[in-house]
């Protein structure tokens, strides 16, 4: 049955006649049973989240038709975790608990780059809005200020599309395999958060081929879409989300970090809360419409959701669309779709059941000595595999 079936089931067992067995002695009907088994399969998900099963977990809410089915929050003693380690302030110190994962004290969690997909949402309200072209006939260059240089400029890079960035198939020269650790050498983000103009930075780089050809996950490349959305509306990522996006969705909280220039971080810093981020769900799955008005258009979403990429052997998900993981290996689902942060920022959205999940982790193993074990997407993955397998068929038909 329905979220909405279930809680009035459970309300009227608290009111109806026990029914009894054969031998005479009271049991449970089929309903009181199957509430006893939700609520006992949410409360060993809570006591398994509370005890660190999963590492440092900060928030699970799950949502079925836009009715909460648990929210959990975790109070984790961040100073105490990194008591003994330097701390130096600043956006990008990520043992720095005024820093991460909450930002000062507030609700508004780190997403990382579950900021991408949030972006990926404002390029497709700029194209709705006939301010940029179709993403497939968009040339990058001509999108981008006329300020900005491009010194390996050649046919390939007049080639670059839109939608070859927002698909992470741009064969730009990137190598984004290392740990994010400060200090790191060989990571291409670490080297550009390093600069202070990160767009520049990321068209300084070659291209390695043909756009297009195959598929680099590029943080570098999500950071071009802050130059496309401030020449497209005059206004930085930021400002222009706060009325384009978030007042529609009723979001009024909300940090954005800035690159040292002054550009809005559209790779990996934007803070939002879980109740917020969870609304993206609800605006995907229904084409792009939300409280009766169209954000952008339902081709757009179709697009995003597109598998561009498919992965044979991914933890967690089964291809990439506009700047969306697709795909759900732990509920064996091609059509679930997903937003992943570094540290564990997950929201998943399954459309079929209208059924969103929100978690919120601060798994660092490099950083606050969590075990590789349940660090990275492994703990989000358990968890959502758990949810689909032990809880969501109770509130299913």
């Amino acid at each position: 049955m329905k979220l909405s079936k279930l809680l009035i089931t459970l309300a009227l067992c608290l009111f109806a006649p026990l029914t009894i067995s054969a031998n005479g002695h009271n049991s449970p009907g089929p309903s009181e049973r199957q509430g006893d088994m939700l609520e006992a399969k949410i409360a060993r998900l809570q006591a398994d989240l509370q005890g660190g099963a999963y590492g440092l977990v900060d928030e699970v809410l799950l949502q079925q038709d836009g009715k909460t089915v648990f929210h959990f929050r975790f109070d984790r003693d961040y100073d105490g975790i990194v008591a003994g380690q330097e701390l130096v302030d600043g956006p990008f110190v990520y043992n720095n608990p005024k820093w991460h994962p909450y930002y000062d004290g507030t609700e508004l969690h780190t997403l990382q780059s579950v900021t991408k997909s949030v972006t990926s949402v404002l390029i497709g309200i700029l194209e709705y809005r006939e301010a940029i072209p179709s993403a497939a006939e968009a040339r990058l260059l001509d999108l981008v200020s006329d300020k900005y240089t491009t010194a390996n400029r050649d046919a390939n890079f007049e080639a670059l599309t839109l939608e070859h960035v927002l698909e992470m198939r741009t064969s730009l020269e990137w190598d984004e395999t290392s740990d994010y650790s400060p200090g790191s050498t060989n990571d291409a983000v670490i080297l550009e958060q390093e600069t202070d103009d990160w767009v520049q930075y990321v068209l300084n780089k070659p291209l390695e081929g043909k756009p297009g050809t195959s598929y680099e996950y590029n943080s570098g490349a999500s950071q071009l879409l802050s130059a496309i959305i401030r020449k497209a509306s005059g206004q930085q990522a930021a400002e222009f989300a706060e009325g384009a996006l978030f007042a529609p969705l009723g979001i009024e909280d909300y940090y954005w970090k800035t690159s040292p220039v002054g550009e809005s971080d559209t790779l990996g810093g934007l803070y939002l809360k879980s109740t917020d981020l969870i609304k993206f769900c609800e605006l995907m799955s229904s084409g792009g419409m939300y409280g009766g008005e169209r954000l952008l258009s339902g081709d757009y979403v179709r697009r995003s959701l597109r598998y561009a990429t498919t992965f044979e052997d991914h933890s967690w998900s089964r291809g990439y669309g506009y700047q969306w993981w697709l795909g759900d290996h732990a509920s064996d689902s091609d059509t679930a779709f997903s937003g992943s942060g570094y540290g564990g920022q997950h929201p998943t959205c399954w459309p079929a059941t209208n059924t969103a999940l929100v978690i919120f982790s601060w798994n660092l193993p490099d950083v606050l000595g969590v075990d590789e074990s349940v660090a990275r997407t492994g703990a989000s993955r358990e968890i959502r595999r758990r949810i689909h397998e032990e809880i969501l068929p109770l509130l299913g038909e």
